[in-house]
């Protein structure tokens, strides 16, 4: 039987929201995260359908997402790019 030891803490869902935050925040203000159960939740406006589908790649990348949920939509009066 082979056993692994070593020291892990989990990471809060504050701290992993607050790092997709940062790693998404260039593409809008008003972008906000939460994480509920490994999954990041993006609300907010963007300006296209690029940044919005650039959001959820950045946020995949966070080693404590497992799933994003992108409920962000496209600024009105935005041309999609």
């Amino acid at each position: 039987q082979v056993a692994v030891d070593f020291g892990y803490e989990p990471v809060s869902p504050n701290t992993v929201a607050a790092d997709v935050t940062a790693s998404v925040g260039f593409l809008s203000d008003s972008i906000s995260v939460s994480v509920v159960d490994r999954t990041a939740i993006l609300r907010g406006e963007v300006a296209s359908e690029e940044d919005r589908r650039l959001a959820e790649i950045l946020a995949r990348f966070e080693p404590a997402i497992s799933a994003v949920q992108n409920d962000l939509t496209i600024a009105a009066g935005r041309e999609a790019r």
